[in-house]
């Protein structure tokens, strides 16, 4: 069927003339509407988002359709902030069960007057559009309020900011904030960079801050990079500023009483006998038996007694890499047990060799000596044991890591040393691909 053009420009005529009219009953409308309220005019932004994360944070960015309102902060702090139950409830079983008709009121204003209205908010742009504005500063509020609507997808944020942004200077404070919401995985992270900087972490401004428990969570640790005298100053500062916070004059009894088994945690017999007579034995911190305990230690040739003090150097070390990269090939064991793998080095300065990294199969017996030699005097000091090495995995699944009993020291001026190991076992391959 064929038109004819005459109705055809009519029919196009009188639609433009509805479409001209409509247009102009939508502006008169239009300019008669809050903003804020869905105007037609504010109608068309859909068009512009193209996910629904990005049309959840336009409603509540422009306060569109709410039907919930938070009265959050406290005092001359506090802040209006309109939501929507819906999209809440869907994010979090607290606000779920908060807008259920078993629990929902009348009102449909909330007041929140335990959270900072900036950290409310952000948890808000969280839920809308799963964005957040994270700094250090505002950090631990958010989390706080993560906690208090268990939302464990913001909290697990939170964790990963604040270990990305883990330093020396920072460790204590991050690491009082983990432990007070129980973020294990930074707690974790945190020891660990205190750990490989203790002396300069423990200078830090928040370490006098953190609790006992904390204080102990450090002391325990065998791989302080510190020196045993430094740790202990450290610790005696911290005594003090316990005192002073819980309005105690600064006296040895009451550093004991706030250092309660912490003090135990520090390895006295260590140290150099003259920074314990002339640091410790003058602080009063350790009783008279105490005292003597730790310089009966230090006159005899085993480090073995009554002492309730640690005899053990902490391990702080740093791993020297023969090979830039895992070896591929070779064998050792009864080919030629009589033959010792050597390699010579030397060093610039006084340091100490607390142990080797050797070749293994992980639930194999062997038979190790380890001798330490000067090059020039011939002077050596051996090591020998017997050892399972049963999933001692440090470096790899291949390489594993023996100790000395005591740190050997390696002196510049007699250079080079030699460090030759024997093993004897029933041949092995390793490191075979």
């Amino acid at each position: 069927m064929f038109l004819s053009s005459a109705p055809q420009r009519r029919y196009l005529k009188e639609s433009k003339m509805a479409s001209t009219s409509s247009k102009e009953e939508d502006d008169s409308f239009a300019n008669n509407v809050t903003p804020g309220t869905g105007s037609i005019d504010e109608l068309d932004w859909q068009g512009t988002k193209s996910y629904l994360n990005e049309s959840c944070h336009h409603l509540f960015e422009n306060k569109l359709l709410c039907d919930v309102e938070f009265v959050v902060g406290s005092g001359a702090d506090t802040e209006k902030i309109p939501a929507h139950k819906l999209i809440l409830a869907a994010r979090s079983a607290v606000f779920f069960a908060m807008f259920s008709e078993k629990w929902s009121a009348e009102s449909s204003e909330i007041n929140v007057e335990d959270v900072e209205p900036a950290a409310f908010k952000q948890m808000l742009k969280f839920l809308y559009s799963d964005k957040i504005d994270l700094s250090l500063e505002t950090v631990t509020a958010i989390i706080y309020v993560a906690e208090k609507y268990a939302i464990t997808a913001l909290k697990n944020r939170c964790s990963d900011f604040l270990s990305d942004n883990l330093c020396t200077e920072n460790a204590c404070n991050i690491l009082i904030t983990s432990r007070h919401f129980n973020m294990d995985k930074v707690v974790n992270d945190s020891l660990d960079i205190i750990a490989k900087n203790t002396e300069l972490a423990l200078k830090a401004e928040d370490f006098v801050n953190i609790h006992l428990e904390t204080l102990c969570l450090i002391l325990e640790r065998s791989d302080l990079r510190i020196n045993e005298i430094v740790l202990f100053e450290a610790v005696d500062r911290w005594a003090e500023k316990a005192c002073i916070k819980n309005n105690r004059c600064v006296s040895v009894t009451h550093k004991r009483q706030f250092l309660k088994n912490a003090l135990f945690l520090i390895r006295f017999p260590v140290m150099k006998p003259e920074e314990f007579l002339s640091k410790v034995a003058t602080s009063g911190l350790l009783s008279s038996e105490e005292e003597v305990s730790v310089l009966r230690l230090f006159t005899l040739s085993s480090k073995t007694g009554d002492c309730r003090f640690s005899t053990i150097p902490r391990r702080s070390f740093l791993v020297i890499n023969r090979f830039q990269h895992e070896v591929t090939g070779g064998r050792f064991g009864l080919s030629n047990p009589a033959t010792y793998h050597t390699i010579g080095f030397s060093v610039t300065r006084m340091i100490k060799v607390i142990g080797v990294g050797l070749y293994g199969t992980a639930n194999v017996k062997y038979n190790v000596e380890i001798i330490l030699q000067e090059t020039i005097n011939s002077d050596q000091k051996s090591y020998k044991d017997k050892l399972i090495l049963t999933g001692m995995h440090y470096c790899s699944d291949r390489i594993f890591r023996i100790f000395f009993p005591e740190p050997i020291e390696v002196d510049p001026k007699k250079c080079p040393y030699r460090l030759r190991a024997k093993i004897k076992v029933t041949l092995h391959i390793y490191h075979t691909k």
